[in-house]
């Protein structure tokens, strides 16, 4: 799935050593900017490894307000209490994360007036 937006909020990035090696978990929230109604999502990037510095540095490289196209897959899963009781927890897993190309309608540095006269 893909979903396209600006980022809102950076969480703070989890991590962890284990027998396999280090591990991080970049977690980000994302409002759309186009739609009629925009949603909001919360997405978590899992690394470990050599990819492991990619979640870390995550927020730096992508600070709020930055827009993104986010690939992810949905996630579901279950969980029995001791006392029998089942629960559902759900999670957006991105797996690609690409930095949108922002445009402004008047270039950068344009000194000519032709270019700010408005036809009303």
């Amino acid at each position: 799935m893909i979903f396209k937006g600006k980022i809102t909020k950076n969480l703070e990035t989890k991590g962890g050593t284990t027998e396999k090696g280090e591990w991080a978990n970049a977690s980000f929230v994302v409002k759309e900017t186009v739609a009629e109604h925009p949603q909001t999502a919360i997405f978590s990037m899992f690394k470990n490894g050599e990819h492991v510095d990619f979640a870390k540095s995550f927020a730096t490289k992508n600070p709020v307000g930055t827009e993104v196209e986010v690939e992810f897959n949905m996630d579901v899963r279950e969980w029995t209490s001791p006392k029998g009781e089942v629960k559902y927890f759900g999670e957006n897993k991105a797996w690609k994360v690409t930095k949108l190309e922002t445009s402004n309608a008047v270039a950068a540095g344009s000194d000519d007036e032709d270019s700010q006269d408005l036809p009303f």
